[in-house]
């Protein structure tokens, strides 16, 4: 069983990935996904995917911070 700070790294880590591939549109592409999840009445894949989006929000968000403070 993982704990809240393992999730919370699991889901930041699959968050980096899609913005790897995705950039700044990682958020809207797995905003997409989950809409899509939706339509098809799969409500855990739905959850999931707004999990990933918020994670990749989040990244996206704290990366120029990240950036700043080491060149201090």
């Amino acid at each position: 069983m993982s704990t809240k700070t393992e999730q919370k790294s699991d889901l930041q880590d699959i968050a980096k990935l899609l913005i790897s591939r995705y950039g700044e549109r990682a958020y809207a592409h797995a905003m997409h996904q989950a809409l899509k999840a939706r339509q098809q009445g799969d409500r855990r894949l739905m959850d999931a995917w707004r999990w990933i989006a918020l994670a990749a929000r989040e990244v996206l968000r704290a990366e120029p911070d990240d950036d700043e403070s080491s060149r201090s």
